[in-house]
């Protein structure tokens, strides 16, 4: 019987028993599925926005907030 699961797994030492298993022909593991968590994000997004005003950030989202209503 098959079971197809997601997980995240959050420790070294958990992956290394998965692995282990996949050598033991138990489970397999499906690498193009793992995702990175260790993201940068601060330079991954550098840029992304331009550097405003708080006043400036405020107005727009009262503008936003009031096209709503």
């Amino acid at each position: 019987m098959l079971h197809t699961l997601i997980i995240d797994v959050y420790d070294e030492e958990a992956m290394k028993i998965l692995r282990n298993m996949e050598l033991q022909k138990k489970i397999r593991l499906h690498n193009d599925r793992i995702v990175n968590q260790g993201v940068d994000w601060a330079s991954e997004f550098k840029g992304a926005m331009i550097e405003q005003d708080i006043k400036d950030i405020d107005a727009q989202l009262n503008d936003l907030r009031n096209g709503w209503e």
